[in-house]
């Protein structure tokens, strides 16, 4: 009797370890697709970036040989015609064999900036800011 006690244990603490270790299988397998797909945005949210800021409005492309069932492709569109502000809203989107993912964000083109110049008071009296590198600011 004592030992089927004992084997009955032995059993009950084999299935928990089995589990255990089938749900950290689970849990790692679905961490490294998080991992890739978020991977993949950054690149692709990035590339739209730099294309953006380039003129290009719309691209997209593929991640070469690592993920060659992978594509991304981006869309930038200026939401208000403001003269003084560029602020376009961008779309990058990502397909693949077994997901279809989807990021907004913003990308404000500091190189378009527009200023009044002082004095002034016209509206209509606009230069371009072409000043690379901006002061830091007051010094204590």
């Amino acid at each position: 009797m004592e030992v089927l006690f004992a084997l009955a244990i032995v059993g009950t603490a084999l299935f928990v370890l089995i589990s255990a270790h089938q749900t950290a299988l689970g849990l790692h397998i679905s961490m490294e697709e998080s991992i890739v797909l978020r991977s993949l945005l950054e690149q692709s949210v990035a590339q739209a970036e730099i294309g953006v800021l380039a003129g290009e409005l719309s691209g997209g492309g593929d991640f070469g040989s690592r993920f060659p069932e992978y594509s991304w492709n981006y869309e930038a569109l200026l939401p208000a015609e403001d003269s003084l502000l560029t602020l376009y809203q961008v779309s990058v989107y990502i397909t693949g064999p077994d997901i279809e993912e989807s990021r907004e964000f913003f990308v404000f083109d500091g190189n378009d900036v527009e200023a009044v110049q002082p004095g002034s008071g016209a509206s209509n009296n606009k230069q371009k800011n072409t000043n690379k590198n901006p002061s830091p600011g007051p010094k204590p």
